[in-house]
């Protein structure tokens, strides 16, 4: 059963999942200027739980927190920004501009602290090191950078030796994980020599969890490498779009004529419109799964099971976090949005 305004509908997300799949791609995005300039670009933790640091493509960097509906504004940055990452040891926010590269932000105060200078383009993926000694990043073009954070954010001479492929997560030890569509590797930074190389097939990087297993996104499929086996284990896909109706003149007789294409909280289940996927993440037993459709799945991470569909927001939902205890997920969507969920 389908509306013509159901329809209509369909027809703008696929406009907005060619944007968000553009935004998404490993390898280069066009400028979002065109996007909305109150949209949430990305997400951070601030702490242990309920509270984070969102941004948008107006430049603004906020503040929110579980239960309170405004934000409190920490920043403005003259700037479109993509990313985000946040150092709880010395209160610094680093945020990825379009035009600026990486600025870094007093969080206390808002005052700009330093400006990381790019070769090429911008970055869509930002992140401290796990004992926030460094920070790391990608540009569009692929060249990678290492700042030292306790010598003024002096940037690292990147080894030429350095296999190709985007980093995700760098240790105390100086043990830098490098993804590629074919390889996962560690690489230490301090010796320029590889550690470990896995061979693997991958189509974007996705998340990665404490036992070194990967999610690897393709379009509207997520897939689990596992590490142990060395092999996919199974692959995920929203099973239906579940659309909010109520604003609907004709909701309620749809609902009367049938029910049965309704959820029991009112959502009109669609079969079989399996949209693009847009962020996943792994979280202690589960997975998490964000997609235009507006929802968020929740997966049994060993069996891949569907235990929970988590619904409410009124855009595509672009960017999910998990905190570093993994008992809380964050949500935000192209339209300002953010929700809590404890896990």
């Amino acid at each position: 059963m389908k509306s013509k305004s159901v329809i209509l509908t369909g027809f703008f997300l696929l406009y907005i999942s060619f944007v968000v799949r553009a935004q998404t791609n490993d390898l280069f995005i066009g400028k979002l200027t065109a996007i909305n300039p109150a949209s949430y670009t990305d997400v951070v933790f601030m702490g242990a739980k309920d509270t984070v640091l969102v941004s948008t493509f107006s430049g603004r960097i906020a503040m929110r927190v579980n239960g309170l509906g405004s934000e409190k504004v920490i920043a403005v940055l003259n700037d479109e920004i993509y990313s985000l990452a946040y150092n709880p040891v010395r209160k610094e926010i680093a945020a990825g501009t379009l035009e600026s590269g990486i600025i870094v932000i007093d969080q206390k105060t808002g005052k700009r602290l330093k400006a990381l200078r790019l070769k090429t383009t911008w970055s869509v993926s930002l992140l401290y090191a796990d004992d926030f000694a460094y920070l790391f990043t990608q540009d569009q073009k692929g060249n990678r950078y290492i700042w030292d954070v306790h010598r003024n954010y002096r940037e690292l001479p990147v080894s030429s030796k350095m296999p190709p492929g985007r980093m995700v997560k760098l240790d105390k030890d100086g043990l830098l994980t490098i993804v590629s569509t074919r390889k996962i590797i560690i690489w230490d930074i301090r010796n320029d020599s590889t550690v470990k190389e896995t061979d693997v097939v991958l189509s974007r990087f996705g998340d990665m969890d404490q036992e070194g297993n990967f999610l690897s996104v393709d379009f509207n499929t997520c897939t689990k490498y596992n590490s142990i086996t060395g092999k996919n284990e199974f692959t995920l896909m929203h099973p239906d779009w579940l659309r909010d109706l109520k604003d609907y003149p004709d909701y309620e007789d749809m609902v009367r004529s049938a029910p049965e294409d309704f959820t029991k909280d009112g959502l009109l289940i669609m079969k079989d419109y399996n949209l693009q996927l847009t962020m996943v993440r792994f979280a202690r037993d589960k997975i998490f799964t964000a997609s235009i459709d507006r929802s968020i799945r929740v997966w049994d991470k060993k069996s891949g099971t569907l235990m929970r569909s988590l619904t409410g927001h009124m855009a595509t939902v672009n960017k999910i976090k998990v905190n570093a205890a993994e008992t809380q997920l964050v949500s935000i969507d192209l339209k300002g949005g953010i929700k809590f969920w404890n896990v």
